[in-house]
């Protein structure tokens, strides 16, 4: 499989125009600004974010700002005030641990990490949804096809049984080549009818949500669908879901829109 590489703009600038800018080495940002955690158990967790800085000079201590969006739990999440990084490091670690044990299956915190505002292209806001996991059912099976994979398997859809109106694909990319990572999966909600579905993951200013697929791209990391709930939907008539993405990495995109799509064939 190939894939020919062409990287949206970043300054949202014309090449032109462009100027340099060097970073200061205390100006971080984040190169993934939404990360979702799924959790089995209650009980103490921790989270870590990837933190990035655009000049590796010195040893620097970066201020944090850390909230999260339900003040009743906020007492059951500690964070560090500061992402630390060595002198030569362009990325750190940022890490927070919690309590899960007040959260139900179904039920999600978001916590928010916040920089201090950079010239750089790029966020200084990182967004994590953690929600307690459901338990699932297998619901159906069907061929699911990847456009910017080139490729089809024979998957499971699994529903929510604390919820009907929850489904996801577990290791859904993992029989489209043989690198992908386990332990990423696409998850939504539908009603089991109408065509409308919906994503618990942090949307962006354009409405669209960044899924991870488990599929690293060279350097360049790790791969996200980009899918813009607006166009993807469900087909009563050929029962078949469509999910309408770009094919991304954190630089930018690797192939412009496409649809992948899972046909329902065997009822469970």
């Amino acid at each position: 499989m190939a894939f020919s590489v062409a990287f949206a703009a970043l300054a949202g600038c014309d090449s032109t125009e462009m100027v340099t800018y060097e970073a200061r080495s205390g100006e971080a940002f984040f190169e993934t600004d939404s990360y979702s955690e799924f959790l089995e158990t209650g009980g103490e967790h921790t989270c870590t974010v990837s933190v990035a800085r655009g000049n590796a000079g010195g040893q620097v201590s970066v201020p944090v700002n850390f909230s999260v969006d339900n003040e009743s739990l906020a007492s059951a999440f500690d964070a560090p005030s500061t992402v630390e990084f060595a002198d030569g490091e362009l990325y750190a670690d940022y890490t927070f641990s919690y309590d899960a044990t007040g959260l139900a299956p179904g039920e999600s915190v978001v916590a928010t990490v916040s920089l201090a505002d950079t010239d750089l292209p790029y966020s200084t806001t990182c967004s994590v949804s953690i929600m307690m996991d459901y338990t699932w059912s297998a619901y159906a099976t069907g061929t699911y096809t990847s456009a910017s994979m080139e490729a089809d398997w024979t998957l499971t859809l699994y529903r929510a049984e604390e919820d009907p109106t929850q489904f996801r694909f577990e290791n859904w990319y993992m029989d489209a080549d043989p690198s992908v990572e386990e332990g990423y999966d696409l998850k939504f909600s539908w009603d089991g009818s109408s065509e409308y579905i919906a994503f618990s993951e942090p949307a962006d200013i354009y409405g669209c949500v960044s899924i991870p697929t488990g599929y690293l791209y060279g350097s360049y990391g790790m791969t996200y669908l980009y899918i813009d709930p607006n166009y993807t939907y469900y087909d009563t008539g050929e029962s078949m879901f469509c999910f309408n993405y770009q094919f991304i990495v954190s630089a930018g995109y690797l192939a412009d829109w496409a649809d992948d799509t899972f046909v329902i064939e065997n009822m469970l």
